[in-house]
């Protein structure tokens, strides 16, 4: 079955959000995704923080949601790691070792938010294993990086897209996701799915080479060509109005 999932939640209980998990429950319902993984920050966490975390992610979970616990912790270089599945914090370090530990635990590590970092942060993804390619707080809502895409591909590592929402405000428009091929509506397959590449990325539904008209390959290897191909067919997939797409037509 297919899933629709938003990755890298932060409620209040990170500290620097104001999103509810009443609230952030409401707009996965209404739109109709049927997986949540939160990533509060560790640093806003005491253990038992941690551990309540956990218990009001398995408590909210039913037969149409299930809500998979997890932190973001940052590494020695300063980089952040997303531990979807983690339950207990592991010690920090440098930033793959701290993903193998993670592993260890059962959970699945990926790089949040890259465009953030200096170069040289492809070095360290590829041990690391996914890198959050579309950072939609950070990277704006209409596509992911071109660059970050592209080197993300030359790591051989796993693209994913998140949200990193802190906000209600964060959950409204086109939302980039992705959509797990599981066996069951369940924790452990959700993660397994992320583990074995059973994901793809999408934006309200749709996988995003649809959505986009060729998506993360154009991004990858189009250069600026097909970039403006991109450019053009996403100002016709958002719901602009038709002066908006005339406008980014002509500019692109």
């Amino acid at each position: 079955m297919k899933v629709r999932a938003w990755l890298h939640l932060h409620t209040v209980c990170s500290g620097d959000a104001d999103l509810t998990l009443d609230a952030l429950l409401a707009a996965a319902k209404a739109a109709g995704v049927g997986a949540l993984f939160l990533t509060e920050h560790r640093e806003a966490l005491s253990d038992d923080g941690i551990r309540e975390s956990v218990r009001r992610c398995r408590e909210h979970s039913d037969a149409d949601l299930v809500l998979v616990p997890g932190l973001e912790i940052s590494s020695d270089e300063r980089y952040h790691i997303l531990g979807f599945g983690l339950v207990a914090a592991v010690s920090k370090g440098p930033a793959a070792a701290m993903a193998g530990r993670m592993r260890e635990a059962g959970a699945f590590p990926a790089l949040a938010h890259p465009s953030r970092y200096p170069p040289g942060w492809e070095d360290t993804a590829g041990s690391i294993g996914a890198v959050e390619v579309w950072n939609r707080h950070y990277d704006g809502r209409l596509a992911p990086p071109a660059a970050i895409v592209a080197a993300c591909r030359k790591t051989g590592g796993r693209s994913l897209f998140g949200l990193d929402a802190h906000g209600a405000e964060a959950l409204s428009g086109a939302l980039p996701e992705m959509i797990l091929d599981v066996d069951a509506l369940e924790e452990p397959a959700l993660l397994e799915a992320l583990r074995d590449g059973r994901a793809e990325s999408a934006v309200d539904g749709k996988p995003f080479d649809a959505f986009a008209g060729g998506g993360l390959r154009a991004l990858a290897g189009s250069g600026y060509r097909g970039l403006r191909r991109l450019a053009r067919r996403v100002a016709y997939a958002l719901p602009f109005k038709d002066e908006t797409r005339k406008r980014i037509g002509r500019r692109w």
